[in-house]
């Protein structure tokens, strides 16, 4: 880890210790000088609610842009880090080498750097979590999991789908929820339709009544969102199954009509 010392610092206000951001307005790159004795009286006050300060009209008086170079009072801020591997020093070094900067631009760079370390975060601690006898944390466990699906993360995609298969079918309403939750975590991935046989799985296994209706419909409209290739030989093996009921080949048959009709 590599701390920016003076010589390699420009010599503007940014880095300057007593620089202090005017937060008042989101997204702003101005902020004041600390050493000015007209802010002595105010200086407490300032650190602690600068936004709704009593001198607020001094400040927006005094206030200037953070790249304006620095006096002979400059002291160079104590915490900047340029080479650690983290979210916040990738975002700073890009940050850096900009020209122009705004403050609202870190902003986004260090939000593209957190987003990016999610996507590829591992999730052991949260399939520990999923084989917890506490519900609450299988539930919090789910939840963060499906936040990073979402995000792209394939470990967690993984680890839900692998959660989805060993699943019992749905006994009650919670459970049919349940299930249609993680579908839900799962469809937005780029690699939804690898999920496919496991849904397939649970129409063979999952008996058809009130409590599993929902289930069987979200798994239906999931197929809807395949391509005719991928859903052509499943559906057909299962229309030709006399396990299913006419009820559910009735509307697997509508499945493929609606493919077929997109697909026109």
């Amino acid at each position: 880890m590599k701390k920016l010392n003076e010589k390699e610092m420009e010599k503007i206000c940014f880095y300057c210790n007593h620089f202090f951001f005017d937060k008042s307005k989101k997204e702003t790159e101005y902020g004041i000088c600390l050493l000015d004795e007209e802010f002595d009286p105010f200086i407490e006050e300032i650190l602690e609610k600068a936004d709704k300060a009593s001198c607020r009209d001094l400040i927006e008086r005094k206030k200037f842009k953070c790249d304006r170079e620095a006096c002979e009072k400059f002291e160079p801020a104590e915490i900047i880090y340029i080479d650690d591997n983290t979210p916040i020093a990738r975002a700073l070094e890009k940050f850096l080498k900009r020209k122009k900067r705004e403050i609202s631009d870190f902003e986004f760079l260090l939000y593209d750097e957190i987003m990016a370390e999610e996507k590829k975060r591992k999730v052991d601690d949260l399939i520990e979590k999923l084989e917890s006898s506490n519900e609450e944390d299988r539930n919090s466990a789910i939840k963060k999991l499906g936040k990073l699906t979402h995000l792209g993360n394939n470990h967690a995609f993984r680890a839900l789908s692998n959660y989805l298969r060993k699943l019992p079918p749905p006994q009650n309403i919670q459970e049919t929820h349940l299930k249609i939750q993680i579908l839900e975590y799962l469809k937005p991935h780029k690699k939804s339709s690898k999920i496919l046989p496991i849904l397939i799985d649970e129409l063979y296994k999952t008996p058809s009544n009130n409590t599993t209706r929902q289930w069987l419909n979200a798994i239906f409209d999931f197929m809807k969102r395949l391509p005719k290739e991928e859903i052509q030989l499943p559906l057909q093996r299962m229309l030709n199954d006399k396990r299913f009921s006419n009820k559910l080949k009735n509307k697997m048959m509508s499945v493929w009509e609606y493919v077929c009709k997109r697909d026109e």
